[in-house]
């Protein structure tokens, strides 16, 4: 349905467009991962979420689960690892049939919205 951005004035704005903004070859498969993550998590409409909190901060906790792993050989650094799951994160959640607020603050947040 929707991406909603809160900005700094605590209003909404859409987002309507979501590009991949990577070029890793399993984006696909790693973004199908997360939803069934968020589905299995099945947190209630108004909790916030990171992306962390979908697969864990541990890296070795990714480097054991197809498809985190291809993030990890890919690139070395631990924030940019991040950056890359948030990124793929909020594209998923652009496609979905659900109305989604994101948040920025040291992290990105989201949560669903009823």
């Amino acid at each position: 349905m929707a991406l909603l951005c809160l900005d700094d004035n605590g209003l909404h704005q859409e987002i309507t467009y979501c590009p991949w903004q990577t070029k890793l070859e399993t984006r696909q498969e790693i973004a199908d991962y997360l939803i069934r993550r968020l589905r299995e998590k099945n947190y209630a409409a108004g909790t916030w979420f990171t992306a962390q909190n979908l697969v864990g901060e541990n890296q070795v906790d990714w480097a054991n689960t197809r498809p985190l792993d291809s993030i990890i050989r890919r690139y070395t650094h631990r924030e940019t690892q991040k950056t890359i799951l948030g990124k793929i994160l909020k594209r998923a959640l652009f496609d979905l049939n659900e109305t989604y607020e994101i948040k920025y603050e040291f992290k990105t947040h989201y949560r669903k919205i009823e």
